[in-house]
């Protein structure tokens, strides 16, 4: 349909998005909860940081937790006990999530709507593994990272990553950027050259996936306009190793600590 009505008319249609996301989780949840079994690099120093805090129980919020595998990987590798909640969009990935693991809570739902229904304070650590590149408006991004300081206890963490722009990411889809640049220039600098469409295939057809590709920069202010202090903060590339460049990187990282003055 005409690119998605121009793909929502440059983003102001932001629920679009995430109606559009939902269905093509749980359309394809099968598929990707048979073919995403691997861990992604960048647990590893996840749960350094969790150890770090040195608790016997860590209570854990996972934003955008898919089916089941960071709450695996944490399992097996984080000796302490484990209170975990995950919250992701696809009520489909969630069937196999609640099979694997009955003793941890999964909503469904939209997580910037969920994280309002909890208390101040309620766990020690939020993680969100490609999520948050979903969110398609700069205002929503900072009213989830404030929800999330609100939610986190004194010197708890936040930690992500996301897709970033690279010279690989340029070179496979640069008829997307040929599109995000278009829309940046008759849109007059209004709408970011880094929200994307990127193409994927379903079940049964090719579809469109919305991503944002963060800048350091972005993140940065994002964090400090929310209140936390910033522990580390790098592109890193494939085998989750830091990069000093955007060019050589895959994704972003960071770690955010909610410290006592804001």
């Amino acid at each position: 349909m005409y690119n998605r009505i121009l793909d929502l008319y440059f983003l102001k249609d932001g629920m679009g998005v995430k109606s559009d996301l939902a269905q093509f989780y749980s359309k394809n949840a099968a598929h990707y909860h048979q073919t995403r079994q691997k861990f992604w690099v960048d647990w590893d120093k996840i749960i350094e940081q969790i150890r770090s805090l040195k608790l016997e129980k860590i209570k854990i919020l996972e934003l955008g937790c898919g089916s089941w595998r960071f709450l695996d990987y944490l399992k097996k590798h984080y000796k302490g006990d484990i209170d975990y909640v995950g919250i992701d969009i696809a009520e489909g990935m969630l069937d196999f999530a609640r099979k694997e693991h009955p003793e941890a809570k999964f909503i469904a739902g939209d997580m910037s709507q969920i994280l309002t229904s909890f208390e101040r304070e309620s766990f020690d650590v939020i993680v969100a593994c490609a999520s948050f590149q979903h969110l398609p408006q700069v205002l929503e991004r900072q009213r989830l990272i404030d929800m999330c300081y609100r939610l986190l206890r004194y010197e708890g963490l936040l930690m992500m990553t996301n897709w970033a722009f690279s010279n690989w990411f340029l070179k496979k889809h640069w008829r997307i950027f040929v599109k995000s640049g278009f829309k940046f220039l008759i849109s007059l600098g209004k709408q970011s050259w880094r929200d994307v469409f990127v193409p994927r295939v379903g079940k049964d057809s090719l579809e469109l996936r919305y991503y944002h590709l963060f800048s350091l920069e972005e993140l940065r202010l994002l964090l400090t306009n929310g209140g936390f202090r910033i522990k580390k903060l790098s592109y890193v590339d494939r085998r989750g190793e830091e990069v000093s460049s955007w060019k050589n990187s895959n994704n972003s990282r960071f770690v955010a600590v909610k410290t006592i003055f804001r």
